[in-house]
């Protein structure tokens, strides 16, 4: 794995992406560290957390730690983070719902609608809302993230003035 002969590499990821125990899972955050892995095998170690069905399920939080420490990361890697929240429904955690608040300002429209359908899926809290409201009016965010910006408002705006005045802006703009 972590020799540098490429075949041995391709070969510890192939692994990884078919195990489907705890122990294995437990193990992905190192394996994500070799610094002879590609961007395709990051991302496939990155997606293989959806093969670990357990009960209770696995967290994802050490790959949030993974994806928040590296967020130079390819777009393909970020992509599988996206995925692999997706599919577990909706983000769990602060650490998950602090990486979307990243990748929803990201260049890639993809990338950052992914983020904001998954942070209106979920409660972020005020603070989160308010970083939401304000991304878009400063047009950090694509306008058409405007309907889901405005499910993460609408929220909070009856018990935070803050939040009210940001969803009447996000409304009026764009």
């Amino acid at each position: 794995g972590e020799s540098g002969v490429q075949k041995d590499t391709d070969k510890v990821v192939e692994a990884f992406t078919m195990m489907r125990t705890r122990p294995a899972a437990d193990a992905i955050p190192r394996a994500l560290e070799n610094p002879h892995l590609n961007n395709a095998q990051r991302a496939a170690l990155i997606r293989s957390y959806e093969n670990h069905l357990l009960d209770p399920p696995v967290s994802l939080d050490p790959a949030m730690v993974y994806l928040k420490a590296h967020q130079d990361a390819n777009s393909t890697v970020k992509q599988a983070g996206l995925e692999v929240l997706t599919a577990a429904g909706a983000p769990g955690g602060d650490k998950a719902v602090k990486w979307l608040l990243d990748i929803m300002v990201e260049k890639d429209p993809k990338l950052s609608t992914a983020a904001l359908t998954l942070l209106a899926a979920s409660d972020i809290g005020v603070d989160g809302a308010r970083l939401v409201g304000q991304s878009f009016v400063d047009m950090k965010l694509p306008a058409e993230t405007q309907p889901r910006v405005v499910q993460i408002l609408r929220r909070h705006a009856e018990k935070d003035a803050l939040c009210a005045k940001l969803l009447a802006a996000v409304m009026k703009s764009r």
